[in-house]
């Protein structure tokens, strides 16, 4: 689950300036570290937020959240 986090968190971290630029014609530095910085936000958010649960909780809640956001990603195209 490690590894995969944080090869979807480089994937992000590669691609997105890249996806936004060719998406909404912007290639400012600003708005290709904003996905990044509010990738980092969330992540910081949530672990103050769940600091007081359960590892195994955190874990479940974790696995399934990485799931439902490769999910929405892969099908966004689709849509």
């Amino acid at each position: 689950m490690l590894f995969s986090v944080w090869a979807l968190g480089g994937f992000y971290g590669s691609l997105g300036p890249s996806l936004l630029d060719h998406l909404i014609g912007s290639a400012s530095a600003v708005n290709g570290g904003l996905g990044l910085g509010l990738l980092a936000g969330i992540g910081a958010l949530t672990t103050y937020l769940l600091r007081a649960t359960p590892a195994p909780t955190v874990m479940l809640i974790g696995t399934g959240t990485l799931i439902a956001g490769v999910a929405t990603v892969l099908l966004a195209p689709l849509g």
